[in-house]
């Protein structure tokens, strides 16, 4: 091992100062790692480490494209399965709206669109939760709620660059959740 304390001359900068990350005043670290001067060696070993990744990756993502081929879904699907159903039903939705070839019989065709667009808003805040965009914290009882607690989760969900979702949201999340379920066997074209 080297004893660097007898080698390094302290005039001498173990570090360039052009190769050193210069903070800009104003930003906060803790929440933004987006102006951190990232050096070329780092990031060419970053290529280097995900072209390998990906080529090691080659044959699940094969596999699990049969996998949804014969089952409709894949193993990867269910490490976070709510957001992929909140993906695939918004998106199947969007495409049923699109190209419909009728609505049901107890509705009017504007209240039929009307429905789906409540149900896909539902499921795209549903993916924003998923995705970390929004925080959703279950309303607590009336006799329950403690203002300081509302405040620190605001709090939290500020420091990872997210919100709360407000009442109005969360209101229109569960009506559209409500008229999936009511509405379940009303999806066809």
């Amino acid at each position: 091992m080297w004893n660097t304390q007898k080698i390094r001359n302290p005039e001498i900068p173990i570090v360039p100062d052009e190769l050193k990350v210069v903070e800009p005043e104003g930003v906060d670290f803790d929440r933004s790692f987006k102006h951190v001067k990232v050096y070329w060696p780092e990031r060419l070993w970053w290529k280097i480490e995900n072209c390998w990744k990906f080529i090691i990756r080659i044959p699940r993502e094969i596999k699990w494209f049969f996998q949804r081929a014969i089952r409709g879904w894949a193993d990867c699907d269910t490490w976070c399965f709510d957001w992929y159903l909140a993906k695939i039903i918004s998106q199947g939705l969007k495409r049923l709206k699109k190209h419909k070839m009728g609505f049901p019989a107890v509705y009017t065709e504007k209240q039929w669109d009307e429905i789906i667009d409540c149900i896909i808003k539902a499921f795209e805040l549903s993916q924003k939760v998923c995705n970390n965009e929004l925080e959703y914290v279950p309303r607590l009882p009336p006799e329950s709620y403690n203002d300081s607690l509302w405040e620190d989760i605001e709090k939290i969900a500020r420091k990872y660059e997210s919100r709360c979702m407000t009442r109005e949201e969360e209101a229109e999340m569960k009506k559209g959740f409500k008229l999936f379920v009511d509405n379940f066997f009303s999806f066809w074209d």
